[in-house]
């Protein structure tokens, strides 16, 4: 046999290798996730048609504006639904691309949604980028609550003129989100939910199970401490306090 068609058939068997031991660990693991996501109250779907993933789409919370994800609920890679300590929760993974060929790159977004959630805002809060901080030097502005520890680390959104963070992101709240490792949990809300992210693709079968509890943590760090603050000049009215504290009280329940 040539030596050329040895090279071409052993490249072929290793190619083929390769990508059996990637379907394969894909496999073991989902088939962990899905443990693991059973033992907290959850079931996992991880095939599904466009109608239910858009069901699942319409129930999360996601960035608004040039924060949103590419592909909407086509993204959805798998999904899970339940109720975790009583309170209902979807997980999702979601997946877009941007750029072509060379420059082609995999956006991943590790999501949990805590559902019903009424009356807050609609505020986006991710952990700061080298953009941002270059762009502060350039004096770009940027929504200030008055905590300087907190946004060292953080940057907060909001869509619409209605939006408070100030009254929303409790002492309690903000203390949960630098509690958590590199800063890197996002928090998206409203209008009809909390969603607590991560960017990027989770590995591990515990990482997602952790993930999941943590729109629930996060509504218990909220009702902690009563909402204080307000809008960018730090002030919000009492019927302010009322509607955050009165949604997150009945949700957390």
């Amino acid at each position: 046999m040539p030596p050329v068609l040895l090279i071409f058939i052993g490249v072929a068997v290793f190619v083929v290798l390769v990508v059996v031991l990637a379907m394969w660990g894909a496999k073991q693991r989902r088939e962990g996730i899905r443990a693991a996501l059973g033992v907290v109250g959850l079931t996992m779907i991880d095939k599904s048609e466009i109608d239910e993933k858009s069901r699942v789409w319409s129930r999360i919370a996601t960035p608004f504006g040039k924060h949103m994800w590419n592909d909407g609920p086509k993204g959805i890679q798998w999904f899970a639904e339940g109720s975790v300590n009583g309170l209902p929760v979807v997980v999702i993974e979601h997946r877009y691309a941007t750029g072509a060929g060379k420059n082609r790159r995999l956006h991943y977004h590790s999501a949990a949604t805590a559902v019903g959630v009424k009356g807050l805002p609609r505020i986006y809060v991710r952990e700061k980028h080298l953009g941002d901080k270059l762009m502060g030097l350039f004096g770009a502005e940027s929504i200030s609550i008055g905590d300087e520890a907190f946004e060292k680390h953080f940057r907060i959104f909001c869509e619409g003129d209605n939006a408070i963070p100030g009254a929303f992101l409790t002492p309690g709240l903000r203390a949960w989100l630098l509690a958590q490792p590199r800063h890197d949990l996002q928090l998206i809300t409203g209008p009809e939910g909390l969603t607590t992210c991560l960017a990027k693709m989770l590995g591990k079968p515990e990482q997602v199970a952790a993930l999941a509890r943590k729109p629930a943590e996060a509504l218990a760090a909220l009702a902690a401490t009563p909402p204080s603050g307000g809008a960018i000049d730090g002030k919000a009215d009492e019927q302010d306090e009322d509607r955050f504290g009165a949604a997150v009280t009945r949700n957390v329940r």
